[in-house]
């Protein structure tokens, strides 16, 4: 998967996982985004011991956070945000959806021994793929992979706030906002067009 299919999954905009989040998760979203921040500039993330993963959870993780947003020749991948790190403080602040995160994660290591007869962090990444294969894709999933996709559904759209709320994310995007802008000439014509609106 690349950053085009992931928009695309993501429905219309990389941001769509956010906007569709209800006012507390967003609080929910920033905090975790500002705490993670604040560790990574006092050089204590990397040192610092995940509160609610356990080490292999949280290399469990961050591989298939990467495996969702890798790296291109923009930015780098979920990891290069610390997206992992990020969610290990939502699931802090988030209790009720502990239970998800683990079980999800070890369905995740359950379906890779079935497949590959390792644990998903293991294996190469050709395995990975084939394994995210099974589940990433909700329409044509089989029934008995039905529990993982819903996993890999909600574990992707929270990869998805974790990058984007990130300097690395909004770079990615080309996020233009909160830039003072000296004289507003309109839209780009190339948008209104896609639009099918015209100032005239």
């Amino acid at each position: 998967m690349d950053r085009r299919t992931t928009f695309k999954l993501l429905a219309v905009s990389p941001l769509a996982a956010l906007a569709a989040c209800s006012d507390a998760d967003q609080v929910h979203i920033a905090e975790a985004r500002r705490k993670v921040d604040a560790a990574a500039m006092d050089g204590g993330l990397s040192t610092r011991k995940p509160e609610f993963f356990t080490d292999h959870e949280l290399t469990s993780a961050r591989e298939l956070a990467d495996l969702i947003i890798p790296a291109d020749d923009v930015s780098g991948a979920a990891s290069s945000a610390n997206v992992a790190e990020f969610m290990d403080f939502i699931m802090i602040d988030q209790p009720w959806n502990q239970t998800k995160m683990r079980g999800g994660l070890a369905w995740i290591d359950g379906l890779s021994r079935r497949t590959s007869g390792k644990n998903f962090v293991d294996c190469s990444d050709s395995e990975r793929r084939q394994v995210a294969d099974l589940i990433a894709y909700p329409d044509d999933v089989l029934p008995e992979n039905e529990p993982g996709a819903t996993f890999f559904s909600y574990f992707r759209n929270l990869t998805a706030s974790g990058f984007w709320s990130s300097k690395i994310g909004v770079d990615d995007l080309q996020y233009l906002g909160n830039v003072g802008v000296g004289e507003w000439t309109g839209c780009p014509k190339e948008c209104t067009d896609h639009l099918g609106v015209s100032y005239s």
